[in-house]
């Protein structure tokens, strides 16, 4: 057959018995099943893995190696279903190190992609720290008007509600609001008052 390449699998077949051809042929569905079956289901959760491992982190309070895993989560797998934690992690993890501006970049993706977040009332409150520190009396006024319509307050029976939320990086977050203000609170510290 002249017109057949060096490398056809008829040419491959004419020196390899049929029964053992069989055998190659199923070998090669096996492998792809199995790669299908056990390979795949891992790689799909090693945003989890990270996730675990960066949660694990900031229970110890380790909060560099915690940030390191979010980080990680988040250049890693960009459409995770862990990306709202960990855009929040990282921007606490910057608040914390006095990196405002990056803090500021990640609480806003947060506040863009996840708009009914849990976190909003904090992002907000960290947003609201940031333009303090920055004398930005147009965005405070702004956070200010966002936090108080928030959550339209109704003080019928009782004169504060509290929020509280424990962040990625293991820090626990607590709002009053009461009659005349909100008072944020982190890690039992009070973080910033919000008067109306």
């Amino acid at each position: 057959m002249p017109n057949e390449t060096f490398y056809s699998p008829r040419r491959m077949r004419q020196g390899i018995p049929r029964a053992m051809m069989r055998i190659i042929v199923k070998f090669f569905y096996l492998s792809i099943v199995t790669t299908v079956l056990f390979v795949s289901p891992c790689l799909a959760g090693e945003d989890a893995v990270l996730y675990a491992k960066a949660l694990k982190y900031a229970r110890e309070g380790n909060r560099e190696f915690a940030y390191m895993n979010y980080r990680a989560l988040l250049r890693d797998y960009p459409n995770s279903t862990f990306k709202e934690p960990a855009l929040f992690a990282e921007g606490e993890y910057y608040f914390l190190i006095h990196d405002y501006v990056q803090a500021a970049v990640r609480f806003d993706a947060v506040l863009r992609d996840y708009p009914d977040t849990k976190a909003k009332l904090f992002i907000l409150a960290y947003l609201f720290k940031y333009a303090s520190f920055e004398n930005n009396m147009d965005l405070r006024q702004e956070l200010r008007n966002q936090m108080i319509n928030l959550e339209q307050v109704s003080f019928v029976f009782r004169d504060t509600k509290i929020y509280e939320y424990t962040s990625p990086l293991n820090r626990a977050h607590k709002a009053n609001f009461m009659i005349n203000k909100i008072q944020y609170f982190i890690e039992g510290e009070l973080f910033e008052e919000v008067s109306y």
